[in-house]
């Protein structure tokens, strides 16, 4: 199966512009806002991003991209002259050393290109100014998943930037009632730094002109918001000014189906038949200890059995887990701030090469979060993926999306989208009809797959056979509140109960007293403690066994 690729370029139409990627099309927005542009992954959304900001970049154009190499990867493709690539790599080096000493002076070239990174670190209006006023055009090129921890400050600060008397004036907080006492934060800024340097903080070191630019932003904001908790800074608040265009193949899993910041597209994402076929996982990331290749190889046999099946036909990308934790054998060891962990990737990789005589060449392990997972080519020729072992991402990582894009998806939704972009990561991304097939273990949970294949269904042509995940039936009882957090604490122990419960399926479970009451403490450790519980679960076909 081969569908009609057209060539990638930005083309005019109807006297518009529109951007032409290898199987859709989509009209590129005229008017300052916020733009989500969900063409499918390997669509060609690189050679677009460059071909637009050649073509408006006298409107001063930033390009916000994921990597250090899908910066120098623009290099080529844009204009050198009036072009500033910055990140911290070696071949930026010298550039990252002159924006530290003169850090406004990005503001000079027309095409300012930088890492998502880089956006999160500095401070945006460096990188948002052009000339003598806001650049017109922001293009970002996939989600921006980077989030450090905004600068905190210090209790000290507080003191250092306020003064205390008696007068209430215009914004003074009252600290002391009874004194009648007010805080106010300096509106001078010469009195703010001359406080701060006095102080001996060292929040920032002031060993250049970035440093100064940063100090000096902390105490605007400060003054602005007249508060001392800074306000993190988004794409959604820039749409006044500039046109924000972010370029991402599933956007549209976050955004709801009525978002009409999602640009509609004519044509197809994607080409391919997918097949979706689960096995079985033996374990849990916790339940063992003492990992070996010994140990491991009990619980390979499902997975051996795909990998030299497919391998022969092709090659095979396994997502895991990067490491497991040992079981700790020695007093040293117990006193030990950190657990004792294996390399998971390698050990898998190495009994899979040495001990199940299957070819290095023919499949790679990675783990779930590597940055391999999304945003590269370098599996575009697998045939095969393996989701090998269920995995979660702590929650403020979607809050932070939902900031960054004025968005309001949930948890399962940005998931759905993890497993997609790695999906994506295959032949799929193509785009020449070459079918792929995805293995997944046992405990993941039912339903998430069934979206992603649903999803894959509904952005393919027509033709395509998308199938193998059956529509989980979900269970209609609610759970009652008094049993929610043991629930809560079973899940956390075993997922399967979770996923047996919402798919209305039967499911079996053994624990030790001990590993129950230390999950689910009770007044007294005794198993008939428990018994309510037992049969709680026993009617949604959960047989709970104490041992």
């Amino acid at each position: 199966m081969h569908s009609h690729q057209q060539p990638i370029k930005l083309i005019e139409t109807r006297g518009k512009p529109m951007m032409q990627f290898l199987n859709c099309s989509i009209d590129f927005p005229q008017s300052n806002g916020l733009y989500f542009v969900s063409s499918g992954c390997g669509a060609g959304k690189t050679t677009i991003i460059a071909e637009i900001a050649q073509r408006y970049r006298s409107d001063g154009v930033l390009i916000v991209v994921p990597t250090i190499d899908a910066a120098e990867d623009l290099r080529s493709q844009l204009q050198p002259i009036g072009t500033y690539i910055l990140h911290s790599g070696e071949l930026s080096s010298d550039r990252l050393l002159n924006y530290r000493n003169d850090p406004e002076s990005l503001r000079n070239f027309d095409v300012l290109v930088i890492t998502s990174a880089r956006f999160q670190l500095d401070p945006i209006p460096l990188f948002t100014a052009y000339r003598n006023g806001c650049r017109g055009l922001i293009l970002v090129d996939e989600l921006i998943n980077f989030y450090p921890e905004q600068p905190v400050d210090p209790i000290e600060l507080k003191n250092v930037l306020t003064y205390i008397d008696d007068q209430p004036g215009i914004n003074g907080k009252l600290i002391d009632p009874e004194n009648k006492l007010y805080q106010h934060i300096y509106q001078d800024m010469v009195m703010m730094n001359a406080a701060y340097k006095c102080s001996g903080l060292n929040l920032m070191k002031l060993g250049n002109k970035l440093e100064k630019y940063k100090l000096n932003y902390l105490f605007s904001q400060i003054r602005q918001n007249n508060s001392f908790k800074l306000a993190k800074v988004n794409l959604d608040s820039l749409k006044g000014n500039s046109r924000v265009v972010l370029f991402d193949g599933t956007i549209d899993c976050l955004a709801s189906s009525t978002d009409s910041r999602i640009l509609p597209i004519t044509g197809s994402k994607y080409s391919s038949d997918i097949s979706f076929t689960e096995f079985p996982l033996p374990f849990t990331r916790k339940s063992l200890t003492g990992w070996n290749k010994s140990e491991v190889s009990k619980y390979l046999k499902g997975l051996v059995e795909i990998v030299k099946k497919e391998s022969q036909q092709g090659r095979v990308l396994i997502i895991t887990w990067m490491s497991l934790y040992l079981q700790r054998t020695s007093i040293d060891e117990l006193e030990a701030d950190k657990k004792p962990e294996s390399d998971f990737c390698k050990l898998l990789s190495d009994y899979l090469a040495s001990d199940a005589g299957i070819n290095q060449d023919k499949f790679s392990v990675i783990y779930r979060g590597s940055g391999h997972d999304r945003g590269t080519n370098e599996f575009r020729d697998y045939t095969t993926v393996v989701f090998f072992g269920e995995w979660n991402i702590p929650e403020n990582i979607v809050n932070d999306i939902n900031h960054m894009f004025g968005l309001n998806c949930d948890y399962e939704q940005y998931m759905e989208s993890l497993l997609i972009q790695t999906i994506c990561r295959l032949r799929i991304r193509q785009h020449k009809g070459l079918p792929i097939r995805v293995y997944y273990t046992d405990d993941l949970r039912k339903d998430r797959i069934y979206k992603v294949q649903e999803y894959f269904r509904s952005n393919s042509l027509s033709t395509c056979t998308i199938s193998g995940v059956p529509k989980p039936i979900v269970a209609k009882k609610k759970p009652e509140k008094k049993y929610i957090m043991d629930l809560v604490a079973l899940y956390s122990y075993d997922s399967k109960i979770r996923d047996a419960i919402e798919s209305n399926l039967p499911y079996n479970i053994t624990i030790s007293l001990d590993e129950l009451y230390n999950i689910i403490p009770r007044d007294r450790k005794a198993k008939s403690r428990y018994d309510n519980l037992i049969n709680y679960l026993s009617h949604y076909q959960i047989k709970l066994t104490v041992l």
